[in-house]
Formats: structure tokens, C-alpha cells, sequence
């Protein structure tokens, strides 16, 4: 696979994305630790932390801290985007940092919940359908951003995520409109 895929630069974002401090709320009593040089804790029932998004996901799936939603994405919060991109015809600004990569990581942790059986799937397949969701519409928008020629201020509401996808198509689609539509000629 090429350094350069879509898929290697979305993984840089991922890695981006886990090593970044998130906020959490202790949901249940635990000893302090240590891992990977760090020590974490004491965890007091109630008290709001800041760690690390890789701990914190693993903290989360034992049920020992849960991501604040007021600083975190969740199914609400990709539901609100969901209206707000449904009823406006143009690409909007999003305000989370990583978003599809967020989805992502609940996808991934309800997952395991259902799995442990501490959730019922219709939650995850509700947070499935909302994040697919997103991506049909936002995907809609980029794909007519990308066959637009020239600048346009809707490209300054693209996530990080969506850039390395926009580039992509958008250079795409110049190159197939270039060799198909172009021809040397002095009357061009």
C-alpha cells in the first residue's frame, strides 16, 4: 500500500486522534495504575478527567469512565449534524475535530459492549445508521465540490478527514476531464 493512499493518510489521522487528551467522567471507583510510563489515577466515582484518548477508550470499554459529552461526539451530536447537513444544500462547517475517526472509535467501543452484552445491539446499529448516514451526505456534497472548477468557499468547511478525500477526487476527476475533454487546438 502507498504511503500516499487514502487509506495510510486517514490512519495518520487516526494516530493523531488517539494520542490527544479527551475528557472523562469516573463512573465507577479505581485504584491508580500505571501504563506505558504513566500513572493514572486514582479514579474517584463522579470526578471529571483529562487523559489520553487511548487509555480513556480501553477505560471506557470497562466501564470505569465515560467520555464527557460535552467535549466528545456522540450519537446526539452526529444525529444534530445529520439534520443540520440533511437541510442545508451546502457542505457546512463542522466544529469536531475528527469526527469520522470519533464515529469511528464509538463504532468500535459499542461494539465490544454488545459483545460483552452491557449494551443492546439496536444501540450500536442505531449509531451505525447515523454514522453511515453522515457519511451519504457528506460524501453527496464532496463529490460536487470535487467536480466544480475552480475555488469555493464551501472547501473551508471540509474536516481534515474529508481534505484527503477531496484531493483525491478532485485531482481525479481534473485528470479524466483533461485527457477526455481537451484538445490541442488553436481554437481553445
Amino acid at each position: 500500500m502507498s504511503p500516499l493512499s487514502i487509506k495510510n493518510k486517514l490512519k495518520r489521522d487516526q494516530n493523531k486522534y488517539i494520542h490527544q487528551k479527551v475528557d472523562v467522567i469516573v463512573t465507577k471507583e479505581f485504584p491508580s495504575f500505571h501504563i506505558l510510563g504513566k500513572h493514572i489515577g486514582p479514579f474517584k466515582l463522579g470526578h471529571p478527567m483529562t487523559i489520553d484518548q487511548y487509555i480513556a477508550r480501553i477505560l471506557v470499554e470497562e466501564g470505569i469512565v465515560k467520555f464527557d459529552d460535552t467535549k466528545h461526539l456522540n450519537r446526539k451530536g452526529i444525529q444534530k449534524i445529520n439534520f443540520q447537513e440533511s437541510t442545508n444544500p451546502e457542505l457546512g462547517k463542522i466544529a469536531e475535530n475528527f469526527i469520522y475517526t470519533q464515529a469511528r472509535e464509538q463504532l468500535e467501543i459499542m461494539n465490544k459492549l454488545y459483545e460483552q452484552g452491557k449494551i443492546p445491539r439496536q444501540e450500536f446499529k442505531q449509531l451505525l445508521s447515523d454514522v453511515n448516514d453522515l457519511i451519504r451526505v457528506r460524501l453527496a456534497k464532496i463529490n460536487r465540490l470535487a467536480v466544480q472548477t475552480g475555488r469555493s468557499q464551501s472547501e473551508r468547511n471540509l474536516t481534515q478527514e474529508e481534505r484527503i478525500l477531496f484531493d483525491e477526487i478532485a485531482s481525479k476527476i481534473n485528470e479524466w476531464k483533461t485527457a477526455l475533454g481537451k484538445v490541442n487546438s488553436k481554437y481553445n
